[in-house]
């Protein structure tokens, strides 16, 4: 056959493309980007029986709806993002928050008998997924959040393997873990039936240590999913690396190639962009694998969804609240401690869970754990939502100025910048000292909102719950508490979720601690 320059062409523009020198023909990987150019290609550029095959293979992969197991009752549009999954070798799920897309993924594990799955998470999210599995697909789960080097954790996820041959596990690890040391190279050593990147949009920068790692971990997967709230962060170039991981062969694995044809860059800094082409084209190749559902056009969601968020205290921490926390058991068992003088003792318990201590008029700093969750979660939601953060200390106010990464307003004893805040720019943070955000104001201005730190007041309590949850709310309401492990933290939210005297609550189990 005499050489075509303009089949050529149009071959090299396939996804994933190669030529065969052996076979002399060109070959592509069977993906649904592909054969939707094949089939659409013009007589002159390819056959019928190709084209055929590749329209085939494409409409065998538009899936009708199913019935599948699952523990717990799925939502309507959890359902669809199953659907979606069908015959697919890839996912992205971009679903709002609130709509519950951890449910989903572990459904869609599950229902494809998915036994070895490896999870990539921020650290502030790996405490979340056992939690999840309890509760609506039961498999062993290990979340990799003790401390200690790469090759500690990598011996610790070998010894589970070797020790659940025939079981469904699933392995949690943060994504800078996972990319580092013996734990990195245990990882890509190994065959995962699934892999899953929770908050992918943190591997958005093409070029970064953790997108390489998981574009060379996508070679070892037969299934691979994404989820995220925020797919395009800063803008529609950000979909590239992700789409590495799930499939090469839709946009390429050439950064040059991708920024030339969706961007407009200056043309003597390549690097510098300009703006934005071929959207209509962009966003249809996006389709092919990505599944959209945002919480305001969700009809079943309830009006408020109250969701846990685990934080993982470190050792040095740990060991004060441990030594703080033995004492007060010392003195409840040792004495009539009455529900007005254990108030200052639990104090003292919940401002180490803070990262910070108190002890006459000194304060003393101690960690970050539960502000750096907090930042980490603001990180994830789109920049344009405003939140409100309802904490009981000053100190919480003055860390979350410091380090959640956005623009902070304060409501508190000392200063009043509510209207500030309804008139900031989109994105801005409200954090309000509990008792003087809890009354009389509105803040539907916001449908997020974080209990960083909580006062003893089921009163409190749900008046600050009904700033946002009000007439004039258009949106559903989303709630995130932030407990410390094993501390007072879930000991208090156990007692206001089921609206019990916290104050009894908490000395009934320092009672019951020996």
């Amino acid at each position: 056959m005499p050489y075509d320059v303009g089949k050529v062409a149009a071959y090299r523009r396939l996804p994933a493309a190669s030529w065969n020198r052996g076979d002399q023909m060109w070959s592509f990987r069977p993906t649904p980007a592909a054969c939707h150019t094949v089939a659409n290609m013009a007589d002159m550029v390819c056959c019928d029986g190709v084209r055929d095959m590749a329209a085939q293979w494409e409409m065998s992969h538009t899936v009708e709806p199913f019935e599948y197991d699952t523990i717990t009752e799925p939502w309507g549009h959890q359902n669809k993002a199953v659907w979606f999954t069908g015959n697919k070798y890839a996912a992205y799920f971009d679903m709002g928050m609130g709509t519950g897309k951890t449910k989903a993924a572990i459904d869609v594990i599950d229902h494809k008998g998915l036994k070895k799955v490896l999870i990539l998470c921020p650290k502030s999210v790996i405490s979340v997924w056992p939690k999840q599995f309890e509760e609506h697909g039961p498999r062993l789960c290990l979340p990799l959040t003790m401390s200690g080097g790469t090759k500690t954790k990598a011996k610790k996820c070998a010894e589970f393997v070797k020790d659940h041959p025939d079981e469904s596990l699933a392995i949690v690890v943060n994504y800078e873990s996972a990319r580092t040391g013996d734990l990195a190279t245990w990882i890509k050593e190994q065959e995962w039936d699934g892999v899953i990147l929770d908050e992918a949009h943190r591997t958005k920068t093409h070029n970064s240590a953790i997108s390489k790692f998981c574009f060379e971990l996508s070679h070892k997967a037969s299934f691979r999913l994404c989820l995220s709230g925020t797919p395009l962060p800063a803008n529609p170039l950000d979909i590239f690396a992700q789409f590495r991981f799930l499939d090469a062969g839709i946009f390429g694995t050439s950064w040059s190639r991708f920024r030339d044809k969706y961007a407009e860059t200056n043309p003597y800094f390549k690097s510098q962009i300009v703006g934005f082409r071929n959207e209509v084209d962009l966003k249809k190749k996006m389709a092919y694998l990505m599944h959209s559902c945002r919480s305001e056009d969700v009809l079943d969601l309830p009006d408020v969804i109250d969701t846990e968020i685990p934080v993982v205290l470190d050792s040095k921490t740990k060991k004060i609240y441990k030594d703080f926390h033995e004492h007060m058991i010392a003195e409840v068992n040792g004495e009539e401690v009455t529900a007005l003088n254990a108030l200052s003792k639990l104090l003292k318990l919940q401002q180490v869970t803070g990262g910070f201590c108190i002890d006459s008029d000194v304060t003393s700093h101690i960690s970050t754990e539960k502000v750096d969750v907090l930042r980490d979660l603001l990180a994830d939601m789109p920049e344009t939502d405003k939140s409100v953060v309802f904490t009981r200390f000053k100190y919480d106010i003055r860390q979350i100025r410091a380090r959640c990464g956005r623009e902070v307003y304060e409501l508190s004893g000392d200063k009043n910048e509510l209207e500030e805040w309804k008139e900031a720019p989109e994105g801005a943070v409200l954090a309000t000292q509990i008792q003087a955000g809890s009354m009389g104001i509105s803040m539907v201005e916001a449908a997020t909102c974080f209990f960083y730190s909580v006062g003893y007041s089921l009163g409190d309590y749900e008046q600050a719950r009904a700033r946002l949850h009000r007439p004039g709310q258009e949106r559903n309401v989303n709630f995130y508490h932030l407990v410390a492990e094993a501390s007072i933290d879930t000991t208090v939210y156990k007692a206001l979720k089921s609206k019990k005297d916290v104050v009894e609550s908490v000395l009934e189990e320092l009672r019951n601690a020996n």
